[in-house]
């Protein structure tokens, strides 16, 4: 089998996307381990452009020579976007050779929070535009059954629809949390997850449990507060993104509890616990918002709370001051994500998915 995956992993590391790490090239990159197909991988659906161009740049020449290099693949993966003319291109190479396209969508491109930094480069007809080719998508993978669902009602092809949710990859290492006398309160995410911080009342119970208790600090990789925090004890530091996230900022994290607000929204409802995973790796106890993707979180695993200060105070003030439940948490939340959670425990439902969409004949 030959693959073609879309993504501008290994292109430009500063704008390395998380969701094409997590849902395009890591699994891949798994996948070729056990199986002897061809995957290769390029940044858009038209092989080696040097730079931007608006699809109606390209001359007939490179759009019909794109053409017949997609079509040299069984099947083109690759995550939702908002180019009418890449889509319509892969509808006329499915046509002309039968290659099949796989679009991954892990988020609810039907309910984007205005909110979201990702509208500032989004207009009305980009969104018009992407939900469209989700609507006649063929084959779509996705993280969660709520997703499928919210696609299966919304498909007019009749698409298949695939859940794989993520898995996180043995490649998370860190270190086991050794704080000394100090206790680390963490968080890391991007900017979209601002108005999280804002909504939820996780500031003021922040803001209570550093008074409270003085060994108590607060760090904040990408996401600044708005609230006043002890300066000595609050550090602010910035991202790295991509891939390096993992290999150079993840190990040095050193959170004795990882902290998750999620506002409740149809945005939210969509999302996958990569931030459970993560922590859980980490050895952080976990406490989140109970919305979206948190609410199956095993009271064993972590700590869920509603979005008003009193249950994020009470919450911060019992993992603060019980050392024994953090560590059952961890030590439980650890044994549930090395059992199910492991992407090296399920990369062959990727595998499954391209040989069933590969022999599949019915969209012929």
């Amino acid at each position: 089998m030959r693959i073609l995956a879309i993504t501008n992993v290994g292109f430009d590391e500063k704008k390395e996307s998380a969701v094409q790490i997590w849902r395009i090239w890591r699994p891949l990159e798994e996948l070729r381990k056990h199986v002897d197909w061809t995957i290769d991988y390029q940044r858009t659906f038209i092989k080696d452009i040097d730079k931007f161009k608006e699809f109606a740049e390209f001359t007939n020449e490179e759009v019909e020579a794109a053409g017949r290099h997609l079509g040299s693949y069984d099947i083109v993966f690759a995550s939702y976007h908002a180019d009418a003319g890449a889509d319509a291109l892969m509808t006329a190479v499915n046509a002309r050779y039968g290659t099949k396209f796989i679009l991954d969508d892990d988020d609810n491109t039907f309910a984007i929070d205005k909110e979201n930094p990702f509208w500032a480069n989004m207009t009305a007809d980009h969104a018009h535009i992407m939900q469209i080719i989700n609507r006649t998508s063929p084959y779509i993978c996705t993280t969660t059954e709520n997703l499928a669902d919210v696609f299966r009602k919304r498909t007019e092809c009749g698409a298949t629809i695939y859940v794989i949710p993520n898995y996180i990859a043995d490649s998370y290492q860190s270190p086991k949390p050794d704080n000394g006398d100090k206790l680390v309160i963490g968080y890391f995410g991007g900017s979209a997850h601002w108005i999280d911080f804002e909504e939820t009342g996780i500031l003021p119970a922040l803001q209570r449990v550093m008074h409270d208790h003085k060994n108590v600090h607060f760090v904040s990789y990408g996401v600044p507060v708005t609230h006043y925090l002890p300066k000595a004890r609050y550090n602010l530091k910035d991202v790295i993104y991509g891939r390096k996230f993992v290999t150079d900022l993840f190990p040095t994290m050193q959170f004795d509890i990882g902290i998750a607000p999620l506002r409740q929204t149809v945005f939210a409802d969509g999302k996958s616990n990569i931030k459970w995973q993560e922590y859980t790796r980490m050895g952080a106890a976990f406490l989140g918002s109970n919305v979206g993707p948190y609410k199956s979180v095993k009271p064993s695993t972590g700590v869920t709370v509603e979005n008003t200060t009193d249950a994020w105070y009470g919450a911060l003030e019992t993992l603060v001051t019980d050392a024994e439940k953090r560590k059952k948490l961890v030590a439980a939340a650890q044994k549930e994500l090395e059992t199910n959670w492991r992407l090296e425990d399920n990369w062959m439902k990727y595998k499954t998915m391209f040989e069933e969409v590969c022999n599949d004949r019915s969209k012929l």
